[in-house]
């Protein structure tokens, strides 16, 4: 994947199975979040492609590929501030040719399963980070995936809350769904993530299980420094 004369992605390739945690880690610029958008359908890569579930997908369109079971949440949340949690949880049901009742019955068990329910008829406006990341789950849930796209689910939350959204991601794996995760806290990769990919500078650095990625010399030095890995 080049922009230019920068190549953002260079023979980059992983898979992920049903029901599987996969981890990508790497600092900043490493490329990671161009790897999302390249999978969710927000850039059509000039090289390489992506496959679920054996079909090529590469050049579909986002909500197509919504459609097709890949659903995806932001590092900065997005949602519909002047709408109630209710109303933004419903938005992936409009079109479907539900009722209004039918929508509201639907989304009261994503709303529950978050921790949102207190919240319901909240707007989204008034709602904390920690719930906002919440609600992000709920809406790609809601969608009905069969692989979701996490990018740092915990970032910017207080601590008090992170404990309570991974609870929620460990039970995504539990529902068949597959996981790609982004994280920069490594306790968290470690908890949540079967295998790990170390991106830097657009290419794979390492990839393994958790600890053997974490422990891998060429990972250490670029986090710690030569001198104290």
């Amino acid at each position: 994947m080049n922009f230019g004369g920068i190549s953002a992605l260079d023979n980059v390739s992983f898979e992920v199975l049903p029901a599987q945690v996969f981890g990508l880690l790497g600092p900043n610029g490493a490329g990671k979040t161009t790897l999302f958008n390249v999978i969710a359908g927000a850039i059509v890569p000039n090289a390489g492609r992506t496959l679920l579930n054996g079909e090529d997908v590469t050049a579909w369109s986002p909500n197509r590929l919504c459609r097709a079971g890949i659903a995806r949440t932001f590092q900065i949340t997005q949602p519909f501030q002047a709408l109630t949690v209710e109303e933004n949880v419903m938005v992936p049901l409009c079109g479907k040719g539900f009722s209004l009742s039918q929508m509201r019955a639907q989304v009261g068990e994503y709303i529950e399963g978050v921790g949102l329910g207190h919240k319901r008829f909240a707007l989204a406006s008034e709602l904390s980070t920690g719930q906002r990341k919440r609600l992000e789950l709920a809406r790609a849930l809601a969608t009905r995936p069969k692989v979701v796209l996490l990018d740092e689910v915990t970032g910017g939350v207080d601590m008090a809350s992170i404990g309570g959204l991974l609870d929620l991601v460990e039970k995504l794996p539990g529902m068949g769904v597959a996981v790609v995760i982004v994280e920069h806290n490594m306790s968290v990769i470690r908890r949540l993530a079967d295998s790990l990919l170390f991106l830097n500078r657009g290419k794979v650095l390492a990839r393994g299980k958790p600890d053997e990625v974490l422990g891998h010399k060429d990972v250490v030095e670029l986090y710690l420094g030569a001198a104290n890995a």
